[in-house]
């Protein structure tokens, strides 16, 4: 006996609308589904400037109380290598900006930030993998430093590590001289003048990468020659001079790959160890 079709399946669905039959006879039609979005991964969004910003945060204000302290206390504030040619600039046109370096690299960033339109993100073990990434690349540039001394002393000629000597001043000022030149110099070098010499080349229609190439061997003998420059500057030698110029191009690369933050991170950690640390030690 067969049932009735009131019974049957068919008889209890409800009519297909007219947007289901039209996708059945054109699947087509039908609108693209929206990919879901992807967090950024921590490689991805420690190069961005707003967390380079908030790493460095704590370092420019830390850097800039001991320098208030120092002037606060009859001393005369510890300078630098930027800070210095800056400070003379300044004198030449008749200026007095002192807190002009925190002040542009907080502007640089933020604006970076909201010009590239980069997404308010942040996450906890963010910054500290951040502090461990400097460090490590630090250590990095100093293991190159002690071979490339090693190359000079045993082939060469015996010459002084590239690092200024910071043993006749005290512990508070060579802190702020080192960890100061190291962050300031990552803003003069690498967030400005770097991208100002890729922008120029390729403005002279040069290739991407060429421009690229061209920049970070521009900036990296700009940021070597800049420390002989001063009356202060230690004596120009090949040891010293080499150095630099690696040392330019390793933290040229490091800009461009891992962003500012860990750049100007790296810098000051190892103008701590070995005008610190080293020093103390030897």
């Amino acid at each position: 006996m067969y049932e009735s079709s009131a019974s049957s399946p068919q008889a209890v669905l409800e009519p297909l609308t007219e947007v289901e039959v039209e996708s059945r006879k054109n699947p087509e039609s039908l609108p693209p589904i929206a990919p879901p979005v992807e967090e950024p991964s921590y490689w991805e969004l420690s190069r961005q400037p707003l967390p380079s910003l908030l790493f460095l945060a704590p370092l420019i204000a830390g850097l800039e109380y001991l320098k208030w302290n120092q002037a606060a206390g009859g001393e005369s504030p510890a300078g630098f290598g930027v800070e210095s040619w800056i400070r003379n600039l300044q004198q030449h046109i008749g200026l007095d900006l002192p807190w002009i370096l925190p002040v542009a690299t907080v502007s640089i960033l933020i604006g970076w930030h909201i010009i590239g339109r980069y997404r308010t993100e942040l996450r906890p073990r963010l910054l500290l993998g951040m502090a461990s990434e400097s460090l490590m690349y630090a250590c990095l540039l100093v293991v190159i430093g002690q071979m490339q001394d090693y190359f000079f002393e045993h082939v060469v000629y015996r010459s002084p590590l590239a690092i200024e000597d910071s043993t006749g001043i005290d512990f508070q000022s060579r802190i702020v001289t080192f960890v100061g030149s190291g962050l300031y110099e990552e803003v003069l070098f690498r967030l400005s003048l770097l991208p100002i010499i890729w922008g120029i080349l390729k403005l002279l229609t040069v290739p991407h990468r060429l421009a690229a190439g061209f920049a970070v061997i521009l900036t990296s003998i700009a940021f070597a020659a800049a420390h002989h420059l001063t009356a202060e500057a230690d004596p120009i030698s090949s040891l010293t001079l080499s150095f630099r110029i690696v040392a330019g191009l390793f933290l040229s690369v490091l800009f461009l790959r891992r962003g500012f933050g860990v750049t100007a991170g790296c810098h000051s950690a190892y103008d701590v160890l070995v005008g610190v640390i080293m020093q103390s030690r030897n």
